[in-house]
């Protein structure tokens, strides 16, 4: 499936002046394969909006992870944005636009899967959104 929709990707570029979204999601598979082109010069050189997830969940992970107090809960209003930043990771991350967003996403899976054990969700979709970058490099 995965190289069936890269083609499309490529030959749709073109047409759809590279702004477009293809979602894919195969029989009997919950999770939906997601592509998306943003068209590199349609945001600002250095822009990452995965990236930009990516370390704002860790600054609050890491928060969250330094308190003193015994938290059962998430969504806690002590850490702004934590469950809400886990969500978009585990459901819809963004598109990796830059080289460094596309390496944080695979190193954030690693560390996740290292220290919080196996998170199909997050592995899976992250992944996807730096396969995206890479794929579009090719």
């Amino acid at each position: 499936m995965h190289d069936e929709a890269s083609l499309l990707m490529h030959a749709f570029n073109d047409q759809m002046g590279g702004r477009w979204e293809l979602r894919i999601r195969a029989s009997g598979c919950a999770v939906p394969v997601i592509y998306k082109n943003l068209m590199a010069g349609s945001t600002p050189d250095g822009v990452d909006p995965l990236l930009d997830l990516i370390r704002g969940y860790r600054a609050a992970m890491q928060a969250y992870n330094a308190s003193p107090i015994d938290l059962d809960d998430e969504d806690n209003p002590d850490f702004p944005g934590f469950a809400e930043r886990y969500h978009r990771l585990c459901n819809e991350p963004p598109m990796a636009l830059t080289m460094t967003g596309a390496i944080e996403a695979v190193r954030l899976v690693v560390e996740e899967e290292d220290k919080c054990g196996n998170q199909p969700d997050l592995t899976i979709r992250v992944l996807l959104a730096a396969l995206a970058y890479f794929d579009s490099e090719v």
